[in-house]
């Protein structure tokens, strides 16, 4: 048995699958919010580990798909996700994807001096004929970023964890960076983010892109996956000496499994003509955290695109064990 294909079955037994699905903007405006509320939630549930209690060991429980393979798995079902998803649609994204539990959800804001954010959202399990209830949360934007532990907490509950109780204070971003952040999110969405795919974004909107990470970064220097963001837009206009600065900043200040990072890493790898770094990169990723969907899958295609079918048969294999 492949070391990969062990490290995953050992990681063990079920495992919840989890999809998370950008909540929808009711109003159509300030769309920026679900991407901003999906992002920390993949985030911090690709990070999410708890102790074995068997070996005492931390383990990353869960595997996570996160709003970038849900919305890709939900164009190629021909899901509109600018509206909220009928429970018909879950369903065919979920068994599209080979998640258990689907997170979606819609949002509204609520003007005055001090906007509030009426969200609403739901953890479908689609192996339960009852409809989930319907969660409602109003914060503003102000707290936004805080609130990302309460969510997280209730999510993890959901599909069967007991976190415990953090003792660190949640991370708290200003809503300029967080909505320049989002809004860069916005743009490379369009954008495949495997180091092989054509770059389809215009430079103009790539440079946009890269604009709003630098605004994210200098309203909140530690959020570092604005830095990745930044080094991804530089790779993609060719600028490969700042893309560089910017993914080695990001790595500098990780205190922890930052998911991000490994696939700025291997993107910009794979442009400076290093394939076997960038495999590396995602290598180190899948081990670490098993259910990092995403990155399993960059991974596949890598083993392809280095000539190497046998260790990419392996990595669809192991993936296939993940999501049968």
């Amino acid at each position: 048995m492949t070391p990969l294909l062990l490290t995953l079955l050992v990681a063990g037994g079920e495992r919840p699958t989890l999809a998370i699905v950008p909540p929808v903007s009711i109003d159509g405006a300030d769309t920026w919010l679900g991407l901003a509320v999906a992002d920390n939630l993949a985030n911090a549930l690709l990070r999410y580990q708890r102790q074995d209690k068997k070996s005492g060991r931390s383990e990353y429980p869960l595997n996570v798909f996160s709003w970038r393979e849900s919305t890709a798995a939900a164009r190629a079902e021909g899901l509109d996700l600018r509206r909220p998803l009928s429970p018909e649609s879950v369903n065919r994204l979920a068994k599209q994807l080979g998640s258990r539990y689907v997170f979606t959800g819609s949002y509204r804001v609520k003007p005055g001096k001090a906007p509030q954010v009426l969200l609403k959202w739901r953890l479908v399990d689609i192996t339960r004929d009852r409809p989930p209830k319907e969660v409602r949360v109003t914060t503003n934007l102000a707290t936004l970023s805080r609130r990302t532990d309460a969510l997280v907490a209730a999510v993890l509950k959901g599909v069967g964890e007991r976190p415990p109780k953090s003792k660190a204070a949640p991370a708290k971003y200003r809503t300029q960076a967080l909505k320049a952040y989002a809004g860069g999110l916005e743009v490379l969405a369009q954008q495949s983010l495997d180091p092989y795919a054509q770059v389809v974004l215009q430079p103009i909107e790539i440079k946009k892109a890269h604009v709003l990470f630098a605004e994210a970064t200098r309203s909140a220097p530690d959020l570092l996956r604005a830095w990745v963001g930044l080094a991804l837009a530089s790779a993609m206009l060719g600028e490969l000496d700042r893309a560089e600065k910017e993914i080695l900043h990001a790595l500098a200040h990780a205190d922890s499994f930052e998911p991000l990072n490994a696939v700025g890493l291997s993107y910009l790898y794979v442009r400076q003509n290093r394939p076997q770094d960038a495999l590396k990169a995602l290598n180190d990723a899948v081990n670490k955290q098993p259910g990092f969907m995403g990155a399993l899958g960059y991974l596949g295609s890598a083993h392809l695109r280095a000539g190497q079918p046998k260790k990419a048969i392996e990595v669809f294999r192991t993936y296939k064990v993940r999501v049968p």
